[in-house]
């Protein structure tokens, strides 16, 4: 459990707790690349009140199923990845593009920029599922062993 404070990284309040990306995002507080920056540092930058953002972030509700995946096994992590976010993914991808197709069918003549992003949506789509099955059967396996000292 990372301690909300000024003094407390960017990065690490996020890991703690993800669901905080969403104010620092809206606030325009970099988390990615500027998540080495103390919250005081960053609030400095972008003028805003260290205070008033401690606050903020403190009565932010924790999402269903959040927790922290600083400490969390690698394993661990690569299976949330997968059940959480590939499944979903893998289910969505070809609901969104059904739909889209459908649009760009019924509309296309009269709006045929839909045409175009019901068929980048498709490669897209494509790719994304090539993509996560690397990671399943690569990546994920590699980082599982890495977790296990291997």
């Amino acid at each position: 459990m990372i301690s909300l404070s000024t003094h407390a990284r960017i990065g690490d309040l996020v890991a703690d707790r993800p669901s905080r990306s969403r104010l620092f995002a809206k606030l325009g507080i970099d988390f990615c690349c500027g998540g080495k920056k103390t919250l005081e540092q960053a609030c400095r930058e972008k003028q805003l009140d260290p205070g008033d953002v401690l606050s903020a972030l403190a009565k932010l509700p924790r999402s269903d199923g959040e927790r922290s995946w600083v400490d969390a096994p690698l394993a661990r992590l690569c299976d949330h990845i997968q059940t959480c976010h590939h499944d979903f993914t893998r289910a969505e991808i070809p609901r969104v593009g059904g739909l889209l197709a459908k649009v760009a069918r019924v509309h296309g003549d009269r709006h045929p920029a839909m045409v175009e992003v019901a068929a980048v949506f498709a490669a897209f789509g494509d790719e994304m599922l090539a993509h996560m099955l690397k990671e399943e059967l690569v990546l994920f396996p590699a980082i599982a062993r890495l977790g296990e000292g291997g």
